[in-house]
């Protein structure tokens, strides 16, 4: 359920992205700022398995929905570029990250010391 709510808060970003015309680094650094410093602070085993859900949106089908999505929500929006579904997908992509990150630092704290 945590990645499907890092994936629903990614998609989010990077509709609003599209919408405002906002650069995708503008957007996507601060994002991976948070998730290399949370990533230091949450329970190993977390951090490790969080990484690994950018995977989460890299399926045959996730891919040319998400870019469908996103060109049409770029022809529908003010200033809209024929790049918007790609920095979709990589939005979508960094929200699980970022999600698992903040359960394992959750978790990492209700962890006794040694048990991580």
């Amino acid at each position: 359920m945590i990645l499907g709510v890092g994936v629903a808060f990614g998609f989010g970003l990077g509709v609003a992205m599209i919408w405002f015309d906002l650069p995708l680094p503008a957007v996507l650094l601060p994002v991976l700022l948070v998730e290399l410093i949370l990533t230091f602070f949450a329970a190993e085993r977390y951090a490790l398995l969080a990484w690994d859900a950018l995977g989460v949106t890299s399926g045959a089908i996730t891919v040319p929905f998400f870019m469908a999505m996103g060109l049409g929500l770029a022809s529908s929006a003010p200033r809209g570029s024929g790049l918007a579904g790609l920095g979709l997908v990589i939005m979508a992509s960094v929200g699980p990250v970022l999600s698992l990150l903040i359960v394992g630092v959750v978790a990492g704290r209700k962890t006794p010391q040694g048990r991580h």
